[in-house]
């Protein structure tokens, strides 16, 4: 299996947090990256991947995953 790899677009944060992690006391969940990593998949296939600064997720409604989640919920609390 061949591995293709190729430049991924960085958008660097103005500030960075780096400065304030104290990385002799790492506790999970604590720190986030100033960055993430995204890739739209659109009409069956990924678009080219980009470093973007950390930031809100967009999608849509119609997730089956919140689906999943609402009738776990609504199962968990019938009589």
């Amino acid at each position: 299996m061949a591995t293709v790899t190729s430049t991924i677009p960085v958008e660097r944060v103005k500030n960075s947090r780096i400065g304030e992690v104290d990385f002799k006391n790492l506790e999970f969940g604590t720190h986030l990256s100033d960055h993430m990593l995204v890739a739209d998949y659109d009409k069956g296939q990924w678009n080219t991947p980009r470093i973007v600064p950390f930031g809100e997720i967009r999608f849509t409604p119609a997730m089956l995953s919140l689906h999943y989640g609402q009738s776990v919920f609504e199962s968990t609390f019938r009589a």
